[in-house]
């Protein structure tokens, strides 16, 4: 048996031109096309139906595709073969006749089949010849090293020339060279055995936060953070025979969401931290969770003071509380704004009372007079009796920003000077929406700041951007302090432990930590808080809603917790 023959060009699908393996004047083309009367057919195009490929060949060598239509039905392949025989391919063509290629020359080399314009018919045919001892391999696709001296001799063989079409040539080629091809690739093909899996202990850290939905922007930053702070702690906790794996749950900023975690996360023994939870509505809840099984839970976000409130052990936040938000607003009111009377507008909810209170405590100790303190509820009108024909020097606003915004706009309207401040509620651009230009000027206390607040974060800044290909939003740089806080002492506890630590072992680290990270060096209380904590006093200089971010930074205070009860 000869060598095999060369199937047509680069490019040339098998599934788009006409198989002639079966009985004579039938063709092969993935069922779609009616056999022929036998014996020749007329010259001309393809009456068969389209390709199922939409008249498209797969990328050729140059990477643009061919198209798919009757002329490449008539493309023909002449060889010889072995032994000759066979139906000529005159006898059976299908397209104009094409053009023959140049043969090979005894230069050592072999040289391309020529190609002209495309025949009538669509394509461009070309004609190869295939290797043997023909004397002639115009179409030869084998670099000159691996052509057959036969190739280059140029004496007939004395074998009879066949002229085939490309898909009886290529019906030979699965006869005949399937079987070699599938054994010379099958060694090289072969799965490679997989990598032996490692026996070393696992370390899991899971961060809880929303995912998706309205809070995904914030929760994800977090999750980046803590994924940051993972890999950097890894061949750490190689060295110490663990392998460190991050583990991520999506709350979804909801309360029964985050109680459902919080049992799964629990029956993981492998977790021991958990960095979360972004809002304090699911924070309180999942919270429970975590200290009934003694596994430590670090908030990156929570600011409700109940959560540290409650006895539990293993509970932590690195940001401060809400009701210390308003003892910076009230110093910064005294020595910034060098105010002396304040009126206090609140909404109803126990959260306004609660910040409220904790302004009025701390003005009232620092010799602020607070003449009136009124709930506004739907009329924001309302407040401008309790401001009288001596309007103070400052309004302290505790609701949200809608509400907030109404009020700041009705105050402007009658053109009250009187400068306006409050928690971090009013942190939000649409609070542009409800005040407009009135709401430039307005301050607001901040528990969290982006990285820029911070000093030294650059590095951390650079990090994110090289990983995520993004900026860090508001609670990244708390979410990585809080994991680095939480590997450093896990790291402790197991080397301390000459193994893998208790979730206990792990908690008690933490509370006895002195933490010096990104957004400063404090200790926890005994309730879990840090001590100090940071607060940031952010001042609204721009009355476009997206350039909300350009928030001006007037001053950060550090401020410890509220003294805890004996």
């Amino acid at each position: 048996m000869g060598p095999l023959p060369v199937l047509g060009r680069r490019g040339d699908h098998p599934a788009c031109v006409t198989g002639a393996g079966g009985a004579r004047g039938r063709h092969r083309h993935h069922g779609h096309h009616q056999p022929h009367p036998g014996g020749p057919q007329r010259r001309g195009g393809s009456r068969n139906p389209p390709h199922p490929h939409r008249g498209l060949h797969p990328p050729d060598a140059r990477g643009g595709r061919r198209p798919c239509g009757p002329g490449h039905r008539g493309r023909r392949l002449s060889a010889r073969l072995p032994g000759g025989g066979g139906r000529s391919a005159a006898s059976h063509r299908r397209g104009p006749l094409q053009r023959r290629a140049d043969p090979c020359r005894d230069r050592g080399g072999c040289r391309r089949a020529a190609t002209g314009a495309p025949p009538p018919g669509g394509g461009d045919a070309v004609q190869v010849r295939g290797h043997g001892r023909s004397g002639r391999d115009g179409g030869c696709r084998r670099p000159a090293a691996r052509c057959s001296p036969g190739d280059r001799a140029g004496g007939a063989s004395g074998r009879r020339r066949v002229e085939l079409t490309v898909p009886r040539a290529l019906a030979v080629l699965v006869r005949v060279g399937t079987p070699l091809l599938l054994a010379a690739t099958a060694s090289a093909c072969a799965p490679r055995p997989p990598a032996p899996a490692s026996t070393r202990p696992v370390v899991v850290v899971a961060v809880a936060t929303p995912l998706s939905g309205d809070r995904a922007t914030l929760g994800v930053a977090i999750r980046n953070g803590v994924q940051l702070a993972v890999e950097g702690y890894a061949a750490r906790m190689a060295a110490l025979g663990f392998d460190l794996r991050l583990a991520a749950f999506d709350d979804r900023a909801r309360a029964d969401v985050g109680r459902a975690n919080a049992t799964r996360i629990v029956a993981d023994p492998e977790i021991l931290l958990v960095v979360g939870h972004l809002t304090s509505s699911v924070a309180l809840p999942a919270s429970g969770i975590y200290a009934a099984a003694g596994l430590a839970m670090v908030s990156p976000a929570s600011s409700d003071p109940q959560l540290t409130e409650r006895g539990f052990e293993t509970v932590f936040r690195v940001v401060g509380r809400d009701d210390v938000q308003g003892r910076a607003a009230a110093e910064f009111a005294a020595s910034d704004l060098k105010a002396r009377r304040v009126v206090i507008a609140r909404d109803g909810s126990a959260l306004g009372r609660a910040a409220a209170a904790a302004f009025r405590q701390a003005a009232l100790r620092l010799g602020i007079s607070v003449d009136g303190e009124l709930e506004v509820g739907g009329d924001p009108a309302s407040l401008l009796g309790v401001l009288g024909a001596s309007p103070p020097d400052l309004i302290f606003l505790a609701m949200p920003f809608a509400q907030a915004g109404a009020v700041i706009r009705e105050v402007r309207r009658r053109e009250v000077s009187s400068a306006f401040i409050g928690p971090d509620w009013l942190d939000s651009p649409r609070l542009l929406q409800a005040a407009g230009r009135n709401a430039v000027g307005t301050y607001f206390t901040l528990v969290a700041g982006p990285p820029d607040f911070y000093p030294g974060a650059e590095g951390f800044v650079r990090d994110y951007r090289k990983r995520f290909v993004a900026e860090p939003a508001a609670f990244a740089l708390q979410a990585y302090d809080a994991a680095v806080l939480g590997l450093e002492a896990i790291f402790r506890a197991a080397r301390a432990a000459g193994g893998r630590p208790s979730r206990r072992q792990v908690a008690d680290a933490i509370r006895g930590t002195a933490f010096r990270g990104l957004g400063g060096t404090f200790r926890f209380d005994p309730r879990g808080d840090p001590d100090p904590a940071n607060y940031f006093i952010v001042r609204v200089t721009s009355a476009n809603p997206g350039e909300w971010e350009r928030r001006t930074l007037v001053r950060t205070l550090r401020l410890p917790p509220p003294a805890a009860p004996r």
